[in-house]
């Protein structure tokens, strides 16, 4: 009788233990394809701050620059934090309903750090345009990463885009891009 006792305690116990390895696998498994959509959705957002701004064609300062009649330019010279004695030069352009911001590279092309777009006649790739009804913007991109106030934030692994809104409508567009 004992025999049989403790063969049939042995036999719970393994069925025990098989039961939670495939219990830890299932978790795991879950994890990782969680985590794999997390790196999905991440990547779908860099790509749509990358190819939202549709007014952005050609990044040369002489193309922006013809963007439409200039408000405004500035530079400003910010020493390099990785090379001593070496100035970085960023560029601001401000057109009516447009400011683009980033660093002069030696092409004279702009490398972007930040777009801000708060006029209906600058075009974002899926029609989230300023003026819009917000809603629309979590029926192209999803559920937000954060959103606090009236602003719905999307971020990648990179870059992020922020649109702010005054009751039901889009008032402003801004897209922030990673630099070093």
């Amino acid at each position: 009788m004992r025999y049989s006792i403790r063969l049939c305690v042995n036999e719970i116990m393994r069925t025990l233990s098989l039961l939670f390895l495939m219990f830890l696998g299932s978790t795991q498994s879950f994890a990782a394809d969680q985590f794999n959509k997390m790196l999905e959705r991440q990547a779908a957002i860099d790509k749509f701050v990358h190819e939202a701004p549709l007014f952005i064609k050609d990044k040369s300062l002489s193309s922006l620059r013809k963007l439409a009649p200039l408000k405004f330019e500035g530079v400003d010279k910010i020493p390099n934090s990785h090379v001593p004695g070496e100035n970085l030069e960023y560029k601001t352009l401000e057109f009516d309903g447009l400011s683009i911001f980033g660093l002069v590279k030696k092409q004279r092309e702009l490398s972007l750090n930040h777009i801000i777009v708060t006029d209906e006649k600058w075009k974002i790739l899926e029609g989230l345009n300023v003026g819009i009804n917000v809603n629309r913007v979590a029926q192209v991109l999803g559920k937000p990463t954060y959103e606090y106030d009236n602003i719905k934030e999307y971020c990648g692994e990179t870059e992020c885009v922020r649109f702010f809104a005054k009751e039901t409508k889009i008032i402003k567009v801004d897209f922030i891009y990673y630099s070093d």
